[in-house]
């Protein structure tokens, strides 16, 4: 059973980057972006 993390960035490219190597790891991953002003849209 692999561990869950959720992933908060505003940054698609960054947040797309770290999911990789998460996923890589093992890590069952779940993005969410922020938007500029700070909340979920």
């Amino acid at each position: 059973m692999s561990s869950s993390i959720l992933l908060i960035e505003d940054e698609a490219k960054l947040a797309r980057f770290i999911q990789l190597e998460l996923d890589c790891e093992g890590y069952q991953t779940t993005v969410a972006q922020f938007n500029r002003i700070g909340n979920l849209p």
